[in-house]
């Protein structure tokens, strides 16, 4: 059976989990309808943060740092993002250079 969530992971964020941390208790609302909702809000915080990282390789490791940081809330999530992204866009540090022996 395909697995849906390596599309979603691919796709823009749901306009409605892109600025704001989801209500995850509310009355009206059943446990799975709150579950959804946590689901899908950390679905658009690992696009958000694997966005920047387009094209490298990541271990299951890394894959797994990824969506411990994107359980947290979406300023600290940004805030990691935007490192990241800049990281990646920044020019390489100059290595230092040995003397000759």
């Amino acid at each position: 059976m395909p697995d849906d969530r390596g599309d979603a992971l691919r796709r823009p964020p749901p306009a409605a989990f892109a600025r704001e941390r989801p209500i995850l208790s509310a009355p009206g609302l059943t446990g799975d309808q709150i579950q959804q909702l946590r689901s899908n809000w950390v679905i658009a915080n690992l696009y958000r943060l694997r966005a920047p990282l387009a094209q490298l390789e990541l271990n299951s490791q890394e894959h797994s740092a990824l969506a411990r940081i994107a359980a947290h809330d979406v300023e600290f999530v940004n805030t990691v993002a935007s490192l990241l992204a800049r990281a990646r866009a920044a020019a390489p540090l100059n290595e230092p250079t040995q003397p000759d022996r």
